[in-house]
């Protein structure tokens, strides 16, 4: 019986050390897996950039900036700092102090790595690897929201403090730090992005430089401004319309954060890929976003100049996206011309999906003008909204947005297609004629106005339909001169003109892949070819 008392407590040992091998094996085992499957860019970029000597030096002025402040901040602040609310004094130097490294440094850097990369050439040796363009891409914006937490957590200490000095409430505070973020992240996006445009166009790397740092620093500065002012206001949501414009704003950082991303991914790809239907999808879930979020708005505030804001939104949104979709090459690879739908109700509905850019003018202008037709349906459906003369107004305004779309977007489509042969360079032949027939519809109705008045006064004439922002904000002076009618008709038979020159690319049918394609996409052990999981 001793022998047993005794050999009890050793088995006991012994399994209770068995058992905590077992565990530190199967953690050991899932980290690594864990790891190997992280992206390979992310684990590469993070051992670089935080041993690189840019990350130190920032960081330690960062930390030299808290402490220089820290000792500052409370000596101006003094007596008064005791029994007074002092929290907001101390948390505008903190900001500022962040914004440098989260709003400049953090893009800049991102810019410069990912233009090192279109510079040396690596992005050719890259794609003869398992690595596609989303995770390089991916991996460097990964890295640089490593970077920004980094700095987050460097402050989070100091702004700690300012909660106990009062004067802050932690809603304030959350909505601060979470703005830096998305501040910080959305740039990185937009670097990506402008450095990936060096490899399409090589002689224009030092216009993307400077395009990259005036954008970064003009939203930094912008965006520095309104979170001082909320920090001093010490500002807290307090009805739904707030509560949505937050929602919006959140929105639209993500998706734009992930349109750069695409479009990132595009520029570094295979020229000949079909890039234009999953940029064309992104786009269009972001439109669906952004009119979803409005009407929500609208059923629970009941507001009517929501929709004007949605309608300058989306007019902004679909300019942008459709000055640079006109722009594209019309010939179509046969790579991505094996991925065209194929049915009936998929030619109908997707051909707009696909690259071109006939069908990319028609997906534009339809994709406004679906969320004009929604606003004016609205009522209908939710019987406590009347279509007042408010809600006229505001159609009015997203009609004239549209209408604005449809002739510049779609005459510039025009000029290009007559001068085809003799550009070089559509994107920027494209970008030119947009800017001047922009121009030249702000010059030519001030010119006239200016002549044809006796008193040499500028005065809104019918002519001024023209000029974009000068109408939008003269709504009354529109609807009262005819310019309205006018233009919307300009804008249907621009627009009928580009639907019919559109046909070459909407007859276009999908091709079958080559056999030696079709045998590479084959499972394994089998002899059939594979069915393409983008057929429709």
């Amino acid at each position: 019986m001793k022998l047993l008392d005794d050999a009890i407590p050793s088995q006991s040992t012994s399994t209770v050390t068995e058992a905590i091998s077992s565990v530190e094996s199967r953690w050991t085992q899932f980290t690594s897996r864990f790891v190997d499957r992280m992206n390979p860019i992310l684990v590469k970029e993070t051992r670089q950039a935080l041993k690189s000597h840019q990350f130190i030096v920032t960081l330690q002025l960062v930390l030299l900036a808290i402490l220089v402040w820290t000792l500052l901040g409370t000596s101006l602040l003094s007596p008064q700092i005791f029994y007074a609310p002092t929290g907001p004094q101390m948390l505008i130097g903190y900001m500022m102090i962040l914004l440098v490294p989260t709003g400049i440094i953090v893009p800049m850097a991102t810019y410069r790595s990912m233009s090192n990369e279109v510079e040396h050439g690596t992005f050719e040796v890259l794609s003869i690897s398992t690595l596609s363009a989303n995770q390089i891409v991916t991996g460097k914006v990964a890295v640089a929201a490593l970077q920004t937490l980094l700095y987050l957590s460097a402050l989070a200490p100091c702004i700690s403090v300012t909660y106990l000095l009062r004067g802050l409430s932690i809603s304030t505070l959350l909505i601060v730090l979470g703005s830096s973020f998305l501040l910080s992240l959305v740039l990185s996006c937009f670097s990506v992005f402008a450095a990936t445009l060096g490899k399409r166009f090589s002689r224009l790397i030092v216009i993307t430089m400077l395009m990259q740092l005036l954008f970064t620093s003009t939203v930094t500065l912008i965006m520095g401004i309104m979170l001082l002012q909320m920090i001093s206001m010490n500002w807290i949501p307090d009805d739904m319309g707030q509560w949505f414009g937050i929602v919006a704003a959140v929105v639209a950082a993500l998706s734009y954060s992930w349109l750069f991303l695409r479009l990132a991914a595009a520029n570094i790809s295979f020229e000949s890929d079909n890039h234009s239907t999953a940029i064309r999808w992104s786009v269009w879930g972001q439109h669906a976003l952004f009119v979803s979020i409005f009407v929500m708005m609208q059923v629970f505030v009941v507001d009517y100049e929501v929709w004007m804001v949605l309608f300058t939104i989306l007019g902004v949104h679909w300019s942008v996206f459709g000055a640079f979709s006109i722009c594209e090459s019309g010939m179509l690879s046969p790579r991505a011309q094996r991925q065209l739908p194929t049915t009936i109700a998929s030619r109908l509905f997707l051909t707009w999906f696909s690259p071109g850019p006939g069908t990319g003018y028609i997906f534009c202008v339809v994709s406004y003008f679906s969320a004009l037709i929604g606003v004016i349906l609205l009522p209908l459906f939710i019987h406590r909204l009347s279509s007042g003369s408010n809600q006229s107004e505001a159609i009015d305004y997203g009609l004239l947005v549209g209408s604005y779309i449809a002739v510049y977007l779609g005459i510039t489509r025009l000029i290009l297609l007559a001068f085809q042969p003799w550009l070089r360079n559509r994107v920027v032949s494209g970008l030119a004629i947009l800017a001047t027939l922009l121009m030249m519809g702000i010059i030519i109705p001030m010119m006239y106005s200016y002549l044809t008045e006796t008193n040499n006064q500028i005065k809104y004439t019918p002519v001024a339909i023209l000029n974009v922002t000068w109408s939008l904000t003269k709504m009354y002076e529109v609807r009262a001169s005819g310019g309205m009618l006018f233009f919307s008709l300009a804008a249907a038979i621009v627009f009928q003109i580009n639907l019919l020159l559109v046909s070459k690319d909407v007859m276009l049918v999908r091709i079958a892949a080559p056999e030696r394609v079709q045998k590479e996409l084959a499972p394994s052990g089998s002899n059939e070819p594979a069915v393409d999981p983008l057929a429709v």
